[in-house]
């Protein structure tokens, strides 16, 4: 049997139409459908930002995961494009929707924008987040204030707000480390939380800028223990900018520059950190380099580049690099 009814004065929108067949014996079943009513021929397709959380923080460098879902009514999906502050990231064809952005410190809104096979487009509602600039100190040293190191140890502090993030590494071969932060005055201990292979880490929350810290840390391992020299810190300081162009030391500690495959620090005896940034203040190259020894660099494209070099002693060499 066929049936037949007409609906009018329906406004823009999308409508639910459910259709009951109710027999003689009173037994029922259900059937529906979804139309679209629309004053153009194409209907937009809808998108929606799925990550990262409205007003969400990360921190400087951290990779942020841009995840979106999007639909559309009468046709398919061709791409959908992420965008920040209106400026477009980049774009993915291929649901799930996603791509992986690493921003600089700022405000950022985020947006999506879908695109559909008619040339419809629709955009996503705006998401806040928050990055902020990750100001941070290094130092590789061998000096203990009780036992010794073979190896050393490397000390990295970070400043993030009013944030500090203190990163301790053992360098020295052994087995079984667990590590606490020695407080100097008054004196106190505390167990650092584990974030890897005789790797340690605390996060000191509301410290107020330009305050100096002071803390060594206890390596305990099978067969006894060593405790680093008290080093410190001040809340706020940023060791390892790149945004100085002039060097807080003299420019000639390292040569030759222009460099090819190879460059030698002439500085202070010992092992010191030596740190490579791109023009935009990315760092891509760290290591520990021993005074008067060759330092391979020959993977680094060719450019200019900031260099920097903190020393066991904390001195800071800054210049600028280039590559051939």
């Amino acid at each position: 049997t066929a049936v037949q009814t007409t609906i009018g004065n329906l406004r823009e929108g999308m409508y639910k139409f459910i259709m009951t067949v109710t027999n003689t014996e009173q037994r029922s079943s259900t059937d529906d459908v979804f139309v679209m009513v629309t004053s153009t021929p194409n209907v937009a397709p809808n998108v929606s930002l799925t990550g990262p959380l409205a007003n969400a923080s990360f921190r400087q460098g951290e990779e942020i995961n841009l995840t979106a879902v999007a639909s559309d009514f009468d046709g398919s999906i061709l791409k959908v494009e992420f965008y920040k502050n209106n400026e477009l990231i980049g774009s993915d064809e291929t649901a799930p929707y996603s791509l992986t952005w690493k921003p600089a410190p700022g405000n950022y809104q985020l947006t999506a924008k879908a695109f559909d096979n008619d040339g419809g487009t629709g955009t996503s509602t705006a998401v806040p987040v928050t990055v902020s600039e990750v100001k941070s100190c290094t130092v590789n040293s061998k000096s203990a204030s009780q036992g010794s190191f073979s190896s050393g140890y490397i000390v990295t502090w970070e400043t993030v707000n009013t944030d500090v993030i203190i990163t301790w590494e053992l360098l020295d071969n052994k087995d079984g480390v667990v590590a606490y932060l020695w407080t100097q005055t008054p004196f106190s201990e505390r167990q650092l939380n584990s974030i890897g292979t005789k790797k340690f880490q605390i996060t000191l929350s509301n410290q107020t800028p330009g305050a100096t810290l002071t803390y060594a840390c206890k390596f305990a391992f099978a067969g006894g223990m060593s405790v680093t020299s008290y080093q410190s810190y001040k809340v706020g300081d940023n060791c390892n900018a790149t945004s100085v162009e002039t060097p807080q030391l003299r420019q000639d500690f390292f040569y030759p520059n222009p460099v090819r495959n190879e460059l030698t620090l002439h500085v202070e005896e010992g092992t010191h950190q030596l740190t490579v940034f791109n023009m935009a203040g990315m760092k891509i190259m760290e290591t520990s380099v021993e005074n008067g020894n060759p330092t391979d660099v020959s993977q680094l494209p060719g450019g200019i580049y900031y260099i920097s070099v903190v020393t066991e002693n904390k001195k800071i060499y800054r210049s600028k690099l280039i590559k051939k």
